[in-house]
């Protein structure tokens, strides 16, 4: 073997070993409660922001595991986007060019439900599954992040067929807003004009794994 190809086969060799050696930069984590106690008492009776990037933050929703889902309009429309709290990892987890606001995620940060008025002005519920700890896992690794309206499920749409042959005027397209799930995830609650249009009432929905 000659001197150059004894060189060259050892400078492989160092970047192989250097590249699986190399290790994932974690980004920064934040221990809430001493910086919120600090501010608290230099700051008694103000507000501590969590969310600063521009335009319009709103509809916040957190899971016991501290994912806070929100709608914002820093990239144009409404989308929802997730927060890592105990980190800087922020991104969008629901795009579409209309508008999205109101997301609920269960507490077991399984699934996630919100509004779209993408096909009803007055509003429809959609509903999908989604895993916060590998979106965060892909963001600090630099893999695509998945858009979950293409796996939303139309919950308005679902519940539209269980009055398609309602008599008292609760059949046909309706509003249905601010859902919200219940502690153990098998109830969602949700405000809608069905059976009275314009005049919302609170309605509630059983669930299961099936749909």
């Amino acid at each position: 073997m000659s001197l150059n190809k004894v060189i060259l086969f050892f400078l492989v060799s160092a970047l192989f070993s250097s590249c699986a050696s190399a290790k994932i930069t974690e980004p920064p984590a934040f221990d809430y409660p001493n910086p919120l106690d600090t501010f608290f008492q230099k700051n008694p009776g103000g507000h501590f922001p969590i969310i600063i990037q521009r335009g319009m933050n709103t509809d916040p929703s957190v899971s016991a595991a501290g994912y806070l889902f929100y709608v914002s309009d820093v990239q144009g429309s409404p989308d929802i986007w997730m927060r890592q709290l105990r980190t800087t990892v922020n991104v969008p987890v629901v795009e579409q060019e209309a508008v999205q606001n109101s997301p609920a995620i269960s507490q077991d940060g399984q699934h996630l439900a919100y509004v779209s008025y993408d096909r009803d002005a007055s509003g429809d519920i959609l509903l999908t599954k989604i895993n916060p700890e590998r979106i965060a896992y892909d963001v600090m690794r630099g893999n695509a992040i998945p858009n979950h309206s293409a796996s939303s499920f139309s919950v308005s749409d679902y519940i539209s067929e269980q009055f398609s042959e309602s008599r008292d005027g609760c059949a046909g397209d309706a509003g249905e807003l601010d859902p919200v799930f219940s502690a153990d995830r098998r109830t969602l609650f949700y405000a809608s004009d069905r059976c009275q249009r314009t005049v919302f009432r609170l309605w509630s929905l059983k669930l299961n794994e099936s749909g």
